[in-house]
């Protein structure tokens, strides 16, 4: 089970980091540190994680997730 949630945690980083070096490149932004875009992915995928067990876990949020990842992702931008 371990294995599985490393997964796909890598594969949404990856996502997330992908998404992240596009449109730095297509708005012309550099990040400063050779592991920025990659720290600012697992960082929002943290954000997402936490998230994820407060509403979904710990609270059975799930009928309101939708209003809490728009919350979230107007939060991140």
């Amino acid at each position: 089970m371990a294995e599985h949630r490393k997964v796909l945690f890598d594969k949404c980083t990856g996502d997330v980091l992908n998404a992240l070096l596009t449109v730095s490149t297509n708005q012309g932004v550099t990040f400063k540190g050779t592991y920025s875009a990659e720290v600012i992915s697992v960082s929002i995928m943290g954000i997402y994680e936490r998230i994820a067990y407060q509403y979904l876990f710990w609270q059975d949020q799930s009928g309101d997730f939708k209003t809490i990842g728009s919350d979230a992702v107007d939060f991140i931008l």
